[in-house]
């Protein structure tokens, strides 16, 4: 059996460094200004949401809003008494929200709602108006689970009909 070096290591390594300082003396200045226009209109955006979720936190939607450290930036809202939580998550152009149900018959993982994406949100004029009042009916459907608390007031009509025979 022939000896052979299955990788190369020093090899792959020079290749790397030398595609790569090729590729940052071309192009290292841009990339720093675009990450940092990035940043900067993330955490402008990001700013807007959490003013709006405080809004939701002092009307007693949600009692906490958690910030995740680092880039995209996510907001985590929740209601104490509640398995329920959702994320608001952007990256400066975008905004996701996604809402997470716990499932009592399920205990092994959360059901996602289904999630919805606000696209150009860092123009000037976006309707925050409008996305706090879309956003008000996604926590009344994933935190507050509103579907089940419909079955419930449904089965409890249908109940006292029943008991009126």
């Amino acid at each position: 059996m022939k000896n052979e070096t299955i990788i190369n290591v020093p090899e792959i390594q020079e290749k790397i460094r030398i595609k790569h300082e090729n590729f940052l003396s071309s192009f290292g200045g841009a990339i720093q200004k675009v990450a940092a226009d990035n940043r900067l209109l993330t955490d402008m955006v990001f700013s807007r949401l959490y003013r709006i979720a405080l809004c939701f936190q002092q009307e007693g939607v949600i009692d906490s809003i958690q910030t995740t450290e680092g880039y995209p930036k996510k907001l985590i809202l929740r209601k104490e008494g509640f398995d329920n939580y959702v994320n608001i998550t952007t990256n400066g152009h975008m905004v996701r929200i996604d809402g997470y149900v716990y499932d009592p018959n399920n205990s092994i993982s959360d059901i996602s709602v289904a999630g919805k994406n606000y696209r150009s949100v860092d123009e000037e004029g976006y309707n925050w108006t409008m996305f706090a009042d879309e956003l008000l009916d996604y926590i009344h459907l994933s935190v507050y689970a509103r579907k089940e608390a419909l079955e419930t007031k449904i089965s409890g009509i249908f109940s006292s009909l029943n008991k009126d025979k």
